[in-house]
């Protein structure tokens, strides 16, 4: 997790309410509510804009205003139509379209959220803070160059806008381009700051481009360096324990994750990376202590219970995440995560009716909500109802419509449905192509390559046992990505990478309906890349790569003949009433790749005694 740095400012509240009110009587009310707000007099503030909008209901100002308060109470419905309201009233107002762009985003509507926070642009050109928020509305979606091109364009207004040289910095990290985000950082020091935790931001940041670049040293001693600066950053603290994890330190990664979580006891990244590693490790009797302990400190902190039960529904604990989610649950009825969560858990218990239930009270309290929405048609489809699936995921993919797990889920009830829409989309015998490898330059065979790259790969796996989180059993995964990060025996294989991809790209037919033609670019950007090494009895269970377009495995080793290790294509994770849900199964060959869309359900056969498999896959995504 790289550190935002850089939170989403609201407006001040005096600069929340506009000038343009020409009635005397409404400007002295509006200004004693504002004179409240700003002495942090909440009561009295809300009050004043009470008895304002009993005099004028339609009052654009006193409309915003209430409409900032209400988000600040976390009531995101009400605030939401107070916004609209006042934009119905006077549309005109950029600050109000963008306190409502960004609440949109808060709530897991971006792409609402962005076209509100280009509305307000449109109305201001040069308003440098809606640049910035769109900025980190795509970042939220991991549209990555529009969030770069957003943060560039608030510089230009405003070029000495610190935050948005952090938040552009993050990107370019996250691009694989930590040269850049270093220059940007580096000058942004020497502006120097009276804010030292942005100083400190600004070493932490250092430190990330460091270790992309596998200065591994380097990077170790600007964490420390953010840390004498202010040694309260939780970030840092859990970004350092990722690095030292990667290192193979694991009990000094452990205790930089412990501390994160000791000075802020409710950082979710850090208690889930804590718990993950204690897990991978077989430490069980540790296993969800921090929890707990945050717990003891705050029971009121619902996202501690919710993230606690989400730990254990991953690990297969069904009965226990509900008894984790139960006092949450007890005293958040009217929050949709809480009940959302709720759902899922029964629905892995087999009380579909329960769940169902659960699932349409989360949709009446987040109906725009795709996650929600989606959730429901896996519940959906697990009890035996594709129908109301397909349209539950039909309505999730119209927000968030290049989400690979919601096409997936769409196809699976269409598939049950006998729709023939389906069929085209989950091609399995033109979709999922194989690629016979070359060697790399220096190497005569692919054989002997393959073998050197076994012996490197080797060293990148840790732990005795695989993440609960990742589909891999009986066996490991890398922990960084192996592309692009300086691997030298994976780049060799990078240009024959290129060719496969490319191939497949140009062989997609023109076709704005379909879910995986419609992507296509120009161009293509890796994303995600790992290492996956199995031994006996390991096996990937079914499921589809959430953030991919492409998705691809390389076979590095894989056991000779037989349909040990084979990729299985098209079977759901779960019982969707399908016959033959296995379409296609393509053997596991050394020096083969396979490449295939990201939505596609995929898994691979168990592997028998004495026999191991070892991977690269990758995601590729459509660079325009």
């Amino acid at each position: 997790m790289r550190l935002p740095g850089l939170g989403n400012k609201s407006a001040p509240m005096m600069e929340a309410a506009s000038t343009e009110t020409g009635n005397k009587q409404v400007r002295d009310l509006l200004q004693d509510a504002l004179n409240h707000l700003n002495r942090a007099d909440f009561a009295k503030g809300e009050d004043a804009l009470l008895s304002t909008l009993d005099q004028h209901p339609d009052e654009p100002d006193a409309l915003q205003l209430l409409g900032v308060l209400r988000r600040a109470q976390g009531k995101i419905a009400e605030a939401e139509d107070l916004f609209r309201r006042s934009l119905a009233a006077r549309p005109d107002q950029p600050h109000v379209a963008h306190n409502l762009g960004n609440l949109l985003r808060i709530d897991g509507r971006v792409d609402e959220g962005i076209e509100v926070l280009r509305e307000a642009i449109r109305l201001k050109p040069n308003y440098a803070e809606a640049w910035f928020n769109l900025g980190i509305a795509y970042y939220t979606k991991r549209a990555l160059e529009d969030s770069e091109k957003a943060y560039r364009q608030a510089l230009k207004l405003q070029p000495n806008y610190a935050m948005a040289k952090q938040n552009l910095a993050v990107v370019l990290n996250d691009m694989m381009r930590p040269r850049e985000a270093e220059a940007i950082l580096l000058q942004a020091l020497a502006a120097g700051s009276r804010d030292r935790r942005l100083i400190a931001g600004y070493y932490h940041n250092l430190a990330i481009s460091a270790k992309i670049q596998r200065r591994y040293e380097d990077a170790l001693r600007l964490f420390e360096q953010a840390q004498v600066i202010v040694p309260d950053m939780p970030q840092v603290d859990y970004n350092r324990g990722s690095l030292l994890h990667l290192l193979g330190r694991e009990d000094d990664a452990l205790a930089a994750y412990d501390r994160a979580v000791t000075v802020e006891p409710a950082n979710l990244a850090a208690h889930r990376d804590l718990n993950l590693l204690l897990y991978r490790l077989g430490r069980d009797a540790e296993f969800l202590r921090s929890y707990d302990e945050a717990i003891t400190v705050h029971p009121e902190k619902t996202a501690l219970h919710l993230s606690k039960a989400q730990m254990q529904l991953i690990a297969g604990d069904h009965e226990g995440a509900l008894a984790s989610l139960r006092p949450a649950y007890e005293r958040e009825l009217e929050n949709p995560g809480v009940r959302d969560l709720a759902a899922q858990i029964k629905a892995r218990l087999g009380a579909f009716a329960e769940a169902i239930a659960e699932h349409e009270e989360a949709i009446g309290l987040a109906e725009k909500n795709p996650i929600v929405l989606a959730n429901y048609a896996d519940t959906l489809l697990r009890a035996g109802e594709p129908g109301k699936a397909a349209e539950m995921a039909q309505k999730a993919l119209e927000l968030s419509p290049d989400n690979q797990g919601m096409i997936a889920i769409w196809l699976t009830a269409l598939r049950a449905l006998g729709d023939a829409r389906e069929t085209a989309h989950n091609d399995t015998d033109n979709l999922v192509q194989v690629f016979e490898i070359a060697p790399p330059e220096g190497f005569s065979d692919i054989a002997s390559y393959n073998r050197d790259l076994d012996d490197y790969l080797a060293r990148l796996h840790r732990g005795v046992r695989e993440f609960p989180a990742q589909p891999l059993r009986g066996g490991t995964q890398s922990l960084d990505y192996v592309i692009g990060a300086g691997h030298d025996p994976v780049e060799r294989l990078r240009p024959r990478f290129d060719e496969a991809v490319n191939s497949y790209i140009a062989a997609m037919k023109d076709d704005p309906e379909h879910r995986l033609f419609a992507r296509k670019a120009a161009g293509f950007a890796y994303g995600p890349s790992w290492s996956s090494r199995a031994g006996e009895g390991g096996y990937h269970v079914n499921h589809i790569h959430s953030g991919g377009w492409i998705s691809a495995v390389y076979f590095v080793t894989a056991p000779e003949g037989g349909q040990d290790g084979a990729l299985t294509f098209g079977e759901p994770p779960f019982e969707a009433a399908i016959k033959d849900a296995v379409r296609r199964i393509v053997p596991a060959k050394a020096g083969t790749l396979v490449l295939f869309p990201s939505y596609l359900w995929h898994g691979s056969t168990p592997l028998k005694a004495g026999q191991t498999r070892t991977t690269v896959a990758f995601d590729v995504l459509p660079r325009i």
